[in-house]
């Protein structure tokens, strides 16, 4: 139990690598000492985990090799030189060996290699992480960034205001550019935040990871509309997501009507219409300045 409890800040602080085991496609990461690992794995829709203590590891090699004759320190080694690659490398890097088998709630790993030139076998057998777990490693270091990232922009904008606060005391001053390329527009921070959140626009449709879904194919049009031509249930369904502009726009529209098309199955709509109340208090600024 110790050794896993000294595992536990070494698995928080490493990252995540993308790997194929398979033909399935996973975000890895483990932690390794001499006599135990922890690891997780995710395909973005199930989180699984497992942690082995020298005990395990011990008895899993044994009833796997029955043959192999290896201390606990070294099979532990090996299992991390087999991994090491990947987790320093990082990319959507293929595991030579490996083949995933999933059943309800679980994650088989199996592996099979050589130990000093004996066939070697392992199976990492790996549950659905609990939410605790997924929000410790996943949600709560996305949100930590995001706001790191968030503070960073805002500081850039102060400093950028400051600059332009001080080039224009130059001018004033009498002061000159002596190649005209270098001029730059005085730097506008909510101009800067309407065209960052009208590029950053999109739509995205989630599915329920037991839903009976089969996808047919899909259309986009322009990050404001996507349509998905699916069955759910063995029934034909068409599945349109709209993120309309907040101006009344026929050109939108007319595209919405040419991807949706000839309709022969039942149609789902969706999205955020931008349809409102009271349009001059939609479009007024989100922050009120004093």
């Amino acid at each position: 139990m110790a050794e896993l409890e000294r595992l536990a800040d070494d698995f928080l602080a490493q990252p995540w690598s993308s790997v194929i085991i398979g033909n399935s496609p996973f975000l890895l990461k483990a932690s390794f000492s001499d006599a135990a690992y922890r690891l997780m794995l995710t395909d973005l829709n199930s989180v699984w985990w497992e942690e082995v203590n020298s005990d395990d590891l011990r008895q899993r090699a044994q009833e796997l090799n029955k043959r192999l004759k290896a201390p606990v320190t070294a099979l532990c080694r090996h299992l991390f030189r087999l991994l090491e690659p990947l987790l320093q490398t990082g990319g959507s890097r293929l595991l030579p060996g490996f083949k995933c088998e999933r059943a309800c709630n679980q994650l088989t790993v199996n592996l099979r290699s050589e130990l000093s030139g004996v066939p070697f076998y392992w199976a990492f057998h790996c549950t659905e992480a609990p939410l605790s777990m997924v929000s410790r490693h996943m949600i709560c270091p996305l949100l930590n960034m995001t706001q790191a990232l968030h503070r960073q922009t805002c500081d850039l904008m102060v400093l950028l205001e400051r600059k332009d606060a001080e080039i224009l005391e130059y001018r004033e001053s009498g002061a000159m550019l002596t190649r005209d390329r270098l001029a730059t527009d005085i730097f506008n921070a909510e101009e800067f935040k309407e065209r960052f959140l009208s590029e950053a626009k999109g739509v995205a449709i989630l599915m329920y990871k037991n839903l009976l879904f089969q996808l047919q194919n899909e259309e986009k049009d322009g990050g404001r509309l996507l349509k998905l031509n699916c069955t759910i249930f063995n029934e034909a369904w068409i599945l349109l997501d709209v993120y309309a502009p907040n101006v009344e726009d026929i050109a939108f529209v007319v595209d919405m009507s040419l991807l949706l098309g000839q309709v022969n199955s039942t149609v789902m709509i969706g999205g955020d219409l931008n349809v409102v109340l009271e349009p001059l208090l939609d479009k007024y600024p989100r922050v009120i300045k004093p």
